[in-house]
Order: C-alpha cells, then structure tokens, then sequence
C-alpha cells in the first residue's frame, strides 16, 4: 500500500466519522427539540396521573394538586 492511498483511506475515514457524529447530534437535537418549549407533558395523560406531577409548573399541575390535597383534608 503506497502512501498515497492510506493517505486517501485515512482522510475518508476521518470525513465519514465526521458526518456520522454530525448526523448523531442533529438527530439528537431533533429528538429534545419539542421538550424545549418548557412544556414535559409527552405522554398525553392527565396532570393527575403524571409521574412529573410534583415539580410541574404547569397551571393544571397546581390544580391537579390543589385538588389532591382537597380530597386528602
């Protein structure tokens, strides 16, 4: 193997792991671009039924809890 082509072999390896980690990162920040608008609820359910509910901010949060503890007085 001459010079040339482990130089070329060397340099292309190089160039597609470079697109291989920029290919991961933008999906990675494709995958947590919705959970940035400050919104966690993912799933759909209820505030009541979210695991998250005891460090929700979200208004229904608070009524969910203000409600909990109503029904536990």
């Amino acid at each position: 193997m001459s010079n040339m082509q482990r130089r070329d072999f060397l340099t292309a390896t190089g160039r597609y792991t470079l697109y291989g980690a920029l290919a991961v990162i933008a999906a990675f920040s494709l995958k947590n671009a919705g959970s940035s608008s400050g919104n966690p609820c993912t799933d759909g359910t209820s505030c009541r039924d979210c695991t998250l509910l005891s460090g929700c901010t979200l208004e229904e949060a608070e009524e969910a809890r203000s409600a909990e503890r109503d029904r536990n007085s």
